[in-house]
């Protein structure tokens, strides 16, 4: 019997069974980067987006917090300013004004830099806000100067007063001596000489002791007078100390003219003349209390602008806060949601991937290789067992189909050497 031919190959395009698991594992392979990219992507988004947060929108809440804090501690200053009694408390108060000021155009160049964020309205309200506040620092400047030249006009009230004092009293007291021992002298006169002594006390003596008195009973309502309007704090009480201040300061002079007229004396004179200068002119105490008045009201008026601008800051400084926690709870929501998407990705990735390898396993692994070597064995061992009569599958184009040729062709040779 003659040997059977060796089986042909078959000829075109072959697939082998390595070509296949590697495509089968390239195909796992793709997905498994797919999946890996995906997660790397979402990993990176939600990295970027807790960076964003740290670096940059927490910041913007913390320092506009800050800031706000800062505004509420310059406002908390204005008011101290109607409480300086000197320069020096004034210099201080200024300074610890300053630090704040300073600080607050610091944390509001920190937001706009590193909150990347529009802080014009912000820096435009805290610039409103340090402008009233040094409005209010002027002025308070200003009363104190007043307050400087109210002590020295009253100064010069007193001194006034007491040069009157002196030169008026030793005129008083010499009418008086006057008046007195001139009714004793006109015991002993007679005639002529009688009429004579009283025309003289009556034209002189008595109306230099009347004027004397009527100067002193002025002089002490002007003094009077000039330091309640040195303690006036109400606008129509001025006016009305002021009007009382001309009447009086008028019928002072008047009085001094009769005087003068009577028995010239020029310390006394000068004194009344003092007196009314300490209150009237733009360096007068009248004139002095009004611009103390106009610029407490003016503090007044300050305060109250103080407190709009510091709520205008506030609402800014609120819309910034505001701004930086939606923009976070934004980036939050899109990162739970590209979180989400990813897991969907993710889910249905591994789901193909096991799919996948499922349908290798079943379809084509247990199918086209285990299944067909099982056989193969199958047939190899019944053949050496010596049953010449199985049949070998050989269809295929791969290396199983090639070895279960070679094994029908050993089958072959062993049925014809028989």
């Amino acid at each position: 019997m003659s040997k059977t031919e060796k089986p042909a190959r078959q000829k075109g395009s072959r697939i082998g069974i390595a070509a296949r698991i590697y495509a089968a594992l390239g195909v796992l392979t793709v997905l498994t980067i797919a999946a890996s990219l995906v997660a790397w992507f979402s990993y990176g988004r939600v990295g970027s987006t807790v960076a964003d947060m740290v670096e940059r929108k927490m910041p913007v809440v913390e320092l506009a917090l800050e800031l706000s804090q800062a505004a509420t501690a310059s406002t908390a200053l204005a008011p101290r300013f109607m409480e300086v009694q000197s320069v020096r408390e004034r210099a201080t108060l200024t300074g610890e004004f300053d630090k704040v000021e300073a600080r607050q155009f610091e944390l509001v160049r920190k937001i706009g830099e590193q909150g990347n964020v529009d802080n014009k309205k912000a820096q435009a309200a805290l610039d409103n806000l340090s402008r009233q506040i040094n409005d209010i620092n002027d002025l308070t400047g200003e009363r104190l100067r007043v307050a400087a030249e109210a002590a020295t006009a009253l100064d010069k009230l007193g001194k006034a007063y007491d040069n009157f004092s002196k030169a008026a009293s030793g005129e008083a007291e010499q009418a008086k001596f006057a008046v007195t021992f001139g009714f004793k002298d006109l015991v002993a006169m007679s005639g002529e000489a009688l009429s004579s002594a009283v025309n003289t006390l009556m034209d002189r003596d008595f109306a230099i002791f009347d004027l004397a008195k009527t100067l002193q009973t002025d002089v002490n309502e002007m003094v009077g007078l000039l330091r309640e309007v040195a303690q006036i704090t109400d606008k129509d009480r001025l006016d009305t100390a002021g009007l009382r201040f001309k009447v009086l300061a008028f019928r002072l002079r008047s009085t001094l003219e009769e005087a003068e007229k009577v028995a010239p004396n020029k310390v006394r004179s000068d004194a009344v003349q003092r007196l009314i200068e300490v209150g009237e002119g733009t360096e007068g105490l009248v004139d002095i209390r009004a611009r103390d008045i106009t610029t407490r009201e003016g503090i007044n008026r300050g305060l109250t602008e103080v407190d709009q601008a510091a709520a205008q800051l506030r609402s800014e400084v609120d819309a910034l806060v505001q701004g930086a926690r939606g923009d976070a709870q934004a980036a939050a929501a899109s990162t739970q949601t590209l979180i989400e998407t990813s897991k969907l990705w993710l889910g249905i990735i591994g789901l193909g991937s096991l799919v996948v390898a499922l349908a290798l396993s079943l379809f084509y692994v247990r199918r086209q290789i285990v299944g067909r070597l099982n056989r193969l064995w199958a047939a190899t061992r019944a053949i050496a067992d010596g049953a010449l009569e199985t049949v070998v599958d050989t269809k295929g184009n791969d290396e199983i189909s090639d070895i279960s040729k070679s094994v029908l062709l050993f089958r072959d040779n062993a049925v014809a050497l028989r």
